[in-house]
């Protein structure tokens, strides 16, 4: 059965209802008669599964939207017909063809009719329609990809590993639309995570990292892993922003004491750092280091008892000015080594394994037993 394109666009506006849809298929499955449909209210009523006082408003809605025309009333039947209906013999009866002996017939120049009149719907005569659309959408070309295609493009594109027979944006596309349907996935959600999932490619950052993907991120080459990985890769995504905020939060440069700031300048005075270094997280180290000496100050206090060797131990090895300057000049020669460094000096703080390293070459250096007095010391 084709319905009408009025009776089409007539739904789409929302003219008309799904009981008033199912009367006008009843009526032209029927009207193939002479008369037209005779079903009666109470069959219509059956069929609808509404009240007879609903079908017979409906009918009367779809005679004045001229769908529906009564074409008979005997006192017991009504006869309804669905307009644009055209039987065969009415079709036939416009044919102008003489079949006498030794003449030739035209079947189709009877069959001409104004092009501004209403489309035809029946069986007989159907006209040649691509597609059943709204009207006002046009019919020719392609169809415009979904925004589930263009995520999978998006997808595609982003993958430094290329695959020897890639599936179709169109298949992928599909693949991610069940996916978010099934799993109840909005729409803002999934384009949030696959965006954010597209940008960790990036071969400066992460040269040697499963095809330039940070460690802590599930790897996904295909829509399909993507999907199945889709919460992991959610919670990485959650991980970077929320260690990001922190990170923003550590920026702040702490406030130095006057002799703290008079520390960070020989710190910083006569050494040539590597142009990668963020000299702006250095102030964060001196905290740490003033606090450390303190500290070792107080060990050696406590634990030397003899005021010969204690002294060595507090005015030769670890006073300001030489602890600071030496563990600057230690910093300068340490990263020439250290390659694809990035430029943060936290890595310094006191209780990271640089520090500790740097506290092992001052011992070697000065000639101190590491199990003895001062290891105790820097044990502790």
């Amino acid at each position: 059965m084709t319905l009408p394109r009025k009776v089409v666009e007539s739904l789409f506006k929302k003219q008309i209802n799904l009981t008033e849809l199912q009367i006008f298929a009843v009526v032209q499955c029927y009207s193939k008669t002479t008369q037209g449909c005779f079903v009666s209210n109470d069959s219509f009523s059956k069929i609808c599964g509404v009240k007879e006082r609903s079908i017979i408003a409906s009918i009367t809605h779809l005679k004045e939207l001229g769908l529906l025309e009564q074409t008979s009333f005997d006192g017991r039947k009504r006869f309804l017909r669905a307009t644009g209906w055209l039987g065969k013999n009415e079709a036939t009866e416009t044919e102008t063809c003489n079949l006498n002996a030794g003449q030739t017939c035209d079947l189709n120049a009877g069959l001409t009719r104004d092009l501004n009149a209403g489309p035809i719907y029946n069986n007989n005569n159907l006209i040649k329609i691509t597609k059943n659309i709204p009207a006002g959408e046009p019919q020719g070309g392609e169809r415009k990809p979904s925004i589930y295609q263009k995520m999978a493009l998006k997808f595609q594109k982003s993958i430094p590993i290329k695959r020897a027979s890639p599936p179709s944006p169109k298949q992928e596309g599909n693949l991610l639309n069940q996916f978010c349907h099934r799993e109840g996935i909005e729409l803002a959600r999934a384009k949030k995570v696959l965006k954010w999932y597209c940008s960790q490619f990036d071969s400066k950052k992460n040269p040697y990292s499963r095809k330039y993907l940070p460690l802590y991120v599930p790897q996904a080459i295909s829509m399909r892993t993507f999907c199945q990985k889709f919460i992991d890769i959610e919670c990485a995504m959650l991980r970077q922003k929320e260690a990001s905020m922190e990170s923003k939060e550590k920026r702040e440069k702490p406030i130095l004491p006057p002799e703290q700031q008079k520390l960070l300048k020989s710190m910083q005075e006569g050494f040539c750092f590597p142009p990668t270094a963020l000299l702006s997280t250095l102030q964060k180290i001196i905290p740490g280091l003033i606090q450390a000496l303190g500290t070792y100050r107080q060990r050696v206090e406590r634990m030397v008892k003899v005021e010969v060797v204690r002294e060595m131990y507090l005015n030769s090895l670890f006073t300001e000015q030489v602890f600071f300057r030496d563990y600057a000049n230690w910093i300068e020669g340490e990263l020439r080594h250290w390659e694809n460094w990035s430029g943060d000096f936290s890595v310094f703080k006191v209780g990271a394994f640089p520090f500790q390293k740097y506290l092992n070459s001052v011992i070697m250096r000065q000639g101190f037993d590491r199990t003895g007095i001062l290891g105790n010391i820097l044990a502790e």
